[in-house]
């Protein structure tokens, strides 16, 4: 009995849409391999028995069968429940579906087990935001950052549930140790990234005229939609209306389209208009 050949082929058939024979042949090497005395092994047995569900869950994903893959997932959590991979991708196909509070309890199931993966942190992070748990999103945010620092679209998502929070102290601590992570970097979307954490509030913590030297370089490296809405951000916490209506793109459907509309009527709003 070769096990590598042996989950070579069980892979092979699930891979290919075999379920039922996949099933059926990884129960047979789990019962094999299930015999023995050691403890490894076992622990084994029990994954080759769950791995058909768990590819035939996958696949579903690739097909967004939301439901089918909750359902795949659900049972291969029955065999091997010790496996924090199953509820980790349990979760990610309850967020596929909106279910961010079943997500969640997925999420941290899978963290007991794997509490340093950053990925699962900064998921059920996501998860707690919008259900609208603040606190608790901005600590899973936060072990993110110490893990990863250099991951600067989870600096942005600290900075904003903190925001939510209402905890300003530390806002403007997260802003200012993103400031001295990342203000040398010579790229114009790390400033824009900047800019548009620091302009989140009236006050950073952020000296006026470092935010200004950001944008402005940002704006010069490149100008596109990105490099203008960071300028036009920066003239209105600058007191700059006129420019910022200027600068400020035409708002789309993208992402930035929200922010570009904001800081239009707000910069307008002050003017009068």
């Amino acid at each position: 009995f070769d096990p590598a050949l042996a989950s070579s082929a069980g892979r092979i058939l699930a891979g290919g849409g075999h379920h039922d024979l996949a099933v059926d042949a990884y129960g047979r090497f789990a019962k094999v391999i299930g015999q023995s005395r050691d403890p490894k092994m076992r622990d084994l047995a029990k994954r080759w028995e769950a791995d058909p569900w768990q590819i035939r869950a996958l696949l579903q994903v690739e097909q967004e069968e939301w439901e089918d893959a909750i359902a795949s997932l659900t049972k291969a959590m029955t065999i091997n429940p010790d496996d924090w991979r199953l509820p980790a991708q349990r979760g990610r196909a309850h967020a596929g579906l909106g279910r961010w509070k079943e997500a969640a309890g997925d999420f941290s199931k899978a963290i007991e087990v794997a509490p340093g993966d950053r990925y699962l942190r900064a998921s059920r992070g996501k998860a707690l935001a919008i259900l609208g748990r603040w606190k608790e999103a901005a600590d899973e945010f936060a072990v993110v950052v110490q893990h990863r620092p250099d991951d600067m679209l989870t600096w942005r998502s600290l900075a904003a549930v903190q925001l939510q929070a209402r905890d300003m102290e530390a806002y403007k601590k997260t802003c200012r140790e993103a400031f001295s992570q990342f203000s040398d970097k010579d790229s114009w979307g790390t400033a824009y990234h900047l800019v548009s954490m620091f302009s989140s509030a009236p006050d950073c913590g952020i000296d006026r005229q470092e935010q200004t030297r950001l944008a402005d370089r940002a704006l010069s490296q490149e100008e596109n939609t990105w490099t203008q809405l960071s300028k036009g951000m920066d003239d209105y916490r600058s007191g700059r209306f006129e420019d910022a209506l200027a600068h400020l793109p035409e708002g789309g459907s993208s992402s930035r389209g929200p922010l570009t509309y904001f800081f239009q009527a707000m910069a307008s709003h002050q003017l009068g208009k």
